[in-house]
């Protein structure tokens, strides 16, 4: 009897099985989904307390810097004129109203950066919300009664530094000027004298002024911070470069290029254009290519030299000066033959022969192209 049953058990019992294993997965998926659940919620609590906190916080500290506000309106009321606690009272409003503007600032642009995406959602139809404008009237109003009132401050400079950058992020860039101009005057050894100059120097060179940029730039020195000290560094090379002064720009951008492959700044954004035009300062010059290979050579050679011989012959085309472009390419080819533009440089050779109409010769390099490159 037990041998006739033997079989269809085994059956009934993989039939089981084979509905309980689906089962079983299918459980452990809603378990695994139920833990997923689960961990999102407590994150999102603790985002949820943590979001609390900072709200108590900043609101501790708009309520802190409230009193103090008041605090330091109250002493300049009930002093006179003279009185070293008054002047100390301006500059710390000054700093508490900045915070103060500054934040309310932030905070109507929160609104319209979400007015401004309900309004893109809605197809963009109708006006669309206006931007906020930074106003720091109070702040500048105080820094303003300080520098009246306090001439022998020991603030004064902070102050004007701080006017400067106010009106600059204010769009007033003439007030800026007069406060950077005043500080770079008054307090030419001031800790800040050289972002002053540095901003002053941008100033001019947004006029176009180069000498007076040139000025600024070269006062701003390493005291500014690596990064500034780069961006002035450029300028200066652009201000040589503008006033035609190649050979000063060529130095100037091989001096930035140095820094920003030295691996040690963060912010060496203008590295390919220093490399570009100190490549075109040398296309500018009389035996451009000539002077390059010298210059790179004396410098132990770079990388990089083949690509300022290569934009050093495609800017000689692109102008016209169709020997020296020859010249360069030529070089550029005969120098370095597995050059990366190799193929290109060779194209831009067989057209200034075209245009020179020496036929032959360009007869002969597409040749050799097609036996070089394919």
């Amino acid at each position: 009897m037990h041998r006739i049953f033997a079989a269809p058990l085994v059956i009934l019992l993989f039939t089981l099985n084979a509905f309980s294993a689906p089962d079983n997965k299918e459980q452990k998926r809603i378990e695994l989904l139920s833990k997923i659940e689960q961990l999102r919620q407590e994150k999102e609590r603790i985002k949820s307390e943590e979001r609390d906190k900072v709200a108590k916080l900043d609101a501790q500290g708009s309520k802190n810097r409230k009193e103090s506000i008041l605090l330091f309106e109250r002493l300049i009321g009930s002093t006179q004129v003279g009185d070293p606690r008054r002047c100390d009272a301006f500059f710390q409003l000054g700093t508490l109203y900045y915070e103060e503007e500054r934040e309310s600032y932030a905070a109507k642009q929160d609104v319209f950066k979400r007015e401004f995406e309900v309004w893109e959602r809605r197809g963009s139809a109708g006006t669309p919300p206006l931007e906020p404008i930074p106003n720091y009237k109070k702040t500048v109003e105080v820094y303003n009664m300080m520098l009246a009132e306090c001439p022998t401050s020991g603030q004064r400079d902070v102050a004007l530094y701080k006017l400067g950058n106010i009106h600059t992020v204010s769009g007033d860039m003439a007030a800026a000027f007069e406060s950077f101009n005043r500080l770079i005057n008054e307090f030419p050894k001031s800790e800040n004298a050289p972002f002053a100059n540095l901003r002053i120097g941008e100033y001019y060179y947004m006029m176009r002024d180069n000498q007076n940029a040139l000025k600024h730039y070269e006062a701003v020195g390493m005291s500014s911070g690596a990064d500034n000290y780069l961006l002035s560094l450029y300028r200066i090379a652009s201000c040589y470069y503008n006033m035609s002064q190649f050979d000063k720009a060529i130095e100037k951008f091989f001096e930035y290029v140095e820094m920003a492959d030295s691996g040690k700044f963060k912010k060496a954004d203008f590295r390919d254009e220093a490399v570009e035009f100190l490549a075109i300062s040398f296309s500018e010059l009389p035996d451009g290519v000539d002077r390059a290979m010298k210059f790179f050579e004396s410098k132990g050679g770079r990388p990089w030299g083949d690509f300022v011989l290569y934009t050093i012959g495609i800017k000689n085309r692109d102008h016209d000066n169709v020997e020296e472009a020859v010249k360069s390419l030529s070089t550029l080819l005969k120098h370095s033959p597995d050059f990366l533009e190799a193929p290109m440089a060779l194209k831009a050779l067989i057209d200034c022969h075209v245009l020179e109409k020496h036929y032959d010769k360009a007869n002969e390099l597409r040749e050799q192209m097609i036996r070089d490159y394919g």
